[in-house]
């Protein structure tokens, strides 16, 4: 089977240029359009939120999906990528017309594959381990400026802003990557370690009370 995807962010935009492009297109390489797919959405909403979601259920081994380009696929990188991965892994090919993109077969595409599958594992890896450590980074931004640089505590405020990061996160990091080789949750992990590490450090600072200072000038007018 060929599909024709086509979309359009809003409704002052057509679909007639796109579905032009795709007929000349399949005409040129004798294919024939089976189905068309034409949607007025915005590329950013979730792929399958969309009727693009309800094709890539469907599609099986051999089939075709042809669009105007890969923009048309979704806005945003990681999600073009988790669409591309999902069609190899359905054996479905996917052909772009003025990018001239070719997912097929070829050991081109299964390199591709590889790192589209690799991309989407690592980012959904980054999103977790980062919302997740949201509440410690915010804590401690807000003692590090808000609390001990705002007091006159200077020196502790480098040290929680250099320390963490450079004695703990990039070293734990380029082990687990480098010598451990393992896998993107234990390396996401490892990034965040920098807050970890410095929310009970930050906490333990302001708890204690010796970042106050007089930063009034010693009384003076």
């Amino acid at each position: 089977m060929v599909y024709g995807y086509i979309r359009v962010s809003s409704d002052k935009q057509t679909v007639e240029n796109q579905r032009f492009e795709i007929s000349n297109f399949a005409k040129n390489h004798n294919l024939h359009v089976d189905g068309w797919i034409e949607e007025t959405i915005s590329g950013v909403k979730n792929y399958d939120k969309r009727e693009l979601g309800k094709l890539l259920k469907k599609v099986k081994k051999d089939d075709l999906i042809i669009c105007a380009e890969l923009s048309r696929l979704g806005r945003n990188l990681f999600m073009i990528m988790e669409i591309l991965n999902l069609c190899m892994s359905r054996e479905c090919k996917v052909w772009t017309i003025k990018d001239n993109y070719r997912l097929g077969e070829d050991i081109q595409s299964k390199v591709l594959a590889f790192a589209f599958g690799l991309s989407a594992e690592i980012a959904a890896a980054l999103a977790v381990m980062g919302f997740a450590s949201i509440p410690l980074h915010a804590c401690a931004i807000s003692a590090v400026t808000g609390v001990l640089r705002a007091g006159g505590d200077v020196m502790w405020s480098t040290v929680l802003d250099i320390a963490p990061q450079w004695v703990v996160c990039l070293p734990a990091t380029a082990l687990a990557a480098l010598v451990f080789k393992l896998g993107c949750w234990p390396i996401a992990f490892a990034i965040q370690l920098e807050s970890i590490v410095k929310f009970p450090l930050c906490l333990w600072r302001v708890r204690g009370g010796k970042w106050v200072n007089d930063v009034t000038g010693g009384g003076r007018a």
